[in-house]
């Protein structure tokens, strides 16, 4: 649903899933179905980008509803996969020294890192 082609579906879904958990649900699955997608990542950014300009620009947007949705599809996205399991962890595992470590000497990329394309795909 992008807002800069229809933004008044955005404002009808997002105001009948702030009563809807279903519709709530719905929306995180849609987002989390084509994020999986690698071919419509680069539509899939600036829909979120379009997203976040909806939140701070359209007072008919409810703007906690769409941080709470991006909250979750990013929680469901960043934790599953085996480096988010080796940066953040993983509940119930302890880890050694070892990777404890590593971790504190890993950092997360500049937005530069990215400046060649490749937008930390396993498969770019």
């Amino acid at each position: 649903m992008d807002p800069r082609t229809d933004p008044f579906a955005l404002r009808v879904v997002l105001t009948a899933a702030v009563d809807d958990p279903e519709i709530k649900q719905a929306l995180v699955d849609a987002w989390s179905t084509a994020l999986a997608n690698a071919q419509v990542h680069p539509e899939a950014r600036d829909v979120l980008i379009a997203w976040a300009h909806a939140r701070v620009e359209d007072e008919l947007v409810p703007r906690d509803l769409i941080t709470d949705l991006l909250r979750r599809v990013v929680e469901r996205h960043l934790m599953a996969t085996p480096i988010a399991a080796l940066v953040f962890g993983e509940p119930d595992v302890r880890y050694d020294e070892a990777v404890i470590e590593l971790r504190k000497e890993l950092r997360m990329p500049s937005p530069d890192a990215f400046a060649d394309g490749h937008r930390g795909s396993p498969d770019t």
